[in-house]
């Protein structure tokens, strides 16, 4: 269900197009997405004054299974068989959680998949015009078992794409110790960071596309094996 809701917003983000209005706008923030488990369900009171330790965070929404249940059903007005599939309950709760620090919003997604009461986290870009920016971040990770050859497919994916720039690629390790080092002038956060276990930390690409290219391509970035539902993050988030 996750890998298909993740699925499902990328899709709506490319829907958008790659077009540019200009790049002398402020940077948009990050968003992070974060699943709750049943017990962070039944206390989102507890899961958000956690999450309001962590550094730059503005804003936290949540939304219910209840809330999560009505939003799908009239989401797929048009799919009655995928509608009728889906019973009361079965959407877990989650929260959306700004970020304004994007040196750190990475680490701050890691650091809240921690925490009591949360199953998982994404992370992407807030909303926000998309629109108005010369370019978007794109973060790809990895499968944990993903191969050498599905790895360089990947790579050699992203390179045929127009108006890439600043390809990186990090191990588990590299992003961690980058991270880390993000981390260390915020006690609350180094702290809950250096509580992320290394096999929860993918391998990743991660680059910047211009928004004057369509890129229809990417939609077939999805289907790669090795490959977990990208994220469009802001820019300035993979830098080089």
């Amino acid at each position: 269900m996750r890998r298909g809701f993740r699925t499902l917003v990328v899709l709506a983000l490319l829907a958008a197009g790659l077009s540019a209005c200009g790049d002398d706008v402020a940077p948009l923030p990050a968003r992070v997405i974060v699943i709750l488990d049943d017990e962070g369900a039944a206390q989102p009171a507890v899961v958000e004054q956690r999450i309001r330790t962590m550094p730059a965070v503005t804003d936290v929404v949540l939304t219910t299974k209840e809330q999560e249940y009505e939003n799908f059903q009239r989401n797929s007005a048009e799919l009655p068989e995928a509608a009728r599939n889906v019973r009361p309950g079965d959407l877990p709760a989650s929260m959306e959680v700004t970020v304004t620090d994007l040196g750190r919003a990475e680490a701050v997604q890691y650091a809240i998949g921690t925490f009591d009461g949360v199953d998982d986290t994404s992370l992407s870009t807030a909303d926000g015009d998309m629109l108005a920016h010369e370019r978007v971040g794109i973060l790809v990770r990895l499968e944990k078992d993903a191969s050498a050859a599905e790895r360089t497919s990947v790579e050699e994916f992203i390179r045929a794409l127009p108006g890439y720039d600043a390809l990186t690629f990090e191990t588990p390790e590299q992003t961690r110790d980058r991270l880390r080092e993000r981390c260390r002038d915020h006690a609350e956060l180094a702290a809950a960071f250096d509580k992320v276990e290394l096999a929860d930390i993918p391998a990743s690409y991660r680059f910047r596309l211009s928004r004057d290219q369509k890129a229809p391509q990417l939609t077939e970035l999805i289907n790669l094996d090795g490959v977990t539902p990208f994220s469009f993050v802001p820019a300035e988030l993979v830098k080089d």
